[in-house]
């Protein structure tokens, strides 16, 4: 699995972006959904992992500001790289 062979990758961007962007992910023990908080960067979190949600969160009244776009575009590009890490079957490092 992606995850369990490319560990090294996720901890470096966490390092990179764990400042910025709130990392959770959630696996399913006796069939209920369990959150844990951080970055899934052992292996052995992989093999248990069903989600895995990297955000940044916003006030209230961010959307009104001036420049927003900008910030929501810049949050797109920073957190894509996970998608493609999770979903596409053409990820390259």
């Amino acid at each position: 699995m992606r995850g369990r062979d490319n560990s090294q990758w996720i901890e470096r961007q966490k390092r990179r972006h764990g400042k910025k962007y709130e990392s959770y992910w959630y696996s399913t023990e006796k069939r209920e959904w369990t959150k844990h908080s951080g970055w899934p960067t052992a292996p052995e979190q992989w093999r248990k992992l069903q989600a895995w949600i990297v955000r940044r969160r916003f006030s209230p009244g961010a959307a009104t500001r001036v420049g927003f776009e900008r910030e929501v575009a810049k949050v797109f590009r920073d957190v894509y790289p996970f998608y493609e890490f999770t979903s596409s079957p053409n990820w390259k490092r």
